[in-house]
Order: structure tokens, then C-alpha cells, then sequence
């Protein structure tokens, strides 16, 4: 019976040294160069997906003779952070001690994904620059040449 609880004892303090490596070389991981790829096409897209929400607003703005308001994303900094921590402790006691022989082990691991995104209003010289230019003909016939076709592209730019 006592050979059990060693062998018991034994293969839980090797689970416990395993999962404590585990979460010590978790801390070592690189998080930037894996998430640059993901993060940029993710960003990119919600951007594009914002600027033609935006656009398509302003043009109804227009329609109804509202003033159309424009808000670039200036800036986006991406912050992550991983901590992780192990703890071990135990108490090795005398045989006729009354509360035995312990052996724990703890560990957490966090992680933090925390973006800081910039958006400035777009006014003065640039906003009024981008509403009252005429729109290049050689970038009509480029929507017409990508397949949109003619009768909307026209209606659309005059």
C-alpha cells in the first residue's frame, strides 16, 4: 500500500515539473513577427470596410444636402503582452507529524492584446482639396476597363 501512494506521488510531481517547463518556455515564446501578417491583413481589411461604410454615407449626406464628414485612421499601434509565472511549494514533515507530507505546484499564464488606434478628422485644405477636385477621366475609364460597368460608373463620378 505505501509503494502505490510513492508511485502515485511520483507521477504527479513529474506531471507537475512537466507542466511548470511548459509554462517557463511559454514565457520565452516571440509574440511580434507571428501576429504581423495576421494583424495587418485584419487591420487593413476593417480599414478598407470603414473608408466604404464612410464614403457610402457621405454620399447620401450629399444626396440631402448634409455636410459630408471624413475621419482617417491616422495611427495603430499594437501592444501584446505574455507574463507567465510558476510557483512550487511543499512541507516535508517528520513521520509523526499530524499534517503529513505536501508537495504543490501553481502556475498562470496571461495574455494582452491592447491596440491604440488614432483617428484625426479630415478638415481644412485636404478635405477641401479631396470633395472639389474633378475626378481624373483616366480613373473613370480605369473602373469602366475593371469590369464596373459604364452607366453606374458615369452617374456615380458626374
Amino acid at each position: 500500500m505505501t509503494g502505490r501512494k510513492k508511485g502515485y506521488s511520483m507521477k504527479s510531481l513529474r506531471m507537475q515539473c512537466l507542466l511548470a517547463s511548459v509554462l517557463v518556455l511559454a514565457g520565452c515564446a516571440h509574440l511580434g513577427p507571428g501576429t504581423v501578417a495576421v494583424d495587418r491583413f485584419d487591420y487593413s481589411t476593417a480599414i478598407a470596410d470603414s473608408w466604404k461604410q464612410q464614403t457610402l454615407l457621405n454620399i447620401v449626406k450629399l444626396r440631402y444636402m448634409d455636410l459630408p464628414v471624413f475621419v482617417e485612421v491616422a495611427s495603430i499601434v499594437a501592444g501584446y503582452s505574455m507574463q507567465s509565472g510558476v510557483s512550487f511549494n511543499g512541507v516535508y514533515s517528520s513521520e509523526k507529524a499530524i499534517q503529513g507530507n505536501y508537495l504543490s505546484a501553481g502556475g498562470q499564464a496571461v495574455y494582452t492584446d491592447r491596440p491604440t488606434i488614432t483617428y484625426v478628422p479630415l478638415t481644412g485644405e485636404k478635405f477641401l482639396r479631396g470633395m472639389m477636385s474633378p475626378i481624373d477621366p483616366k480613373n473613370i475609364f480605369f473602373m469602366v476597363q475593371s469590369g464596373y460597368a459604364a452607366d453606374f460608373v458615369l452617374a456615380l463620378t458626374v
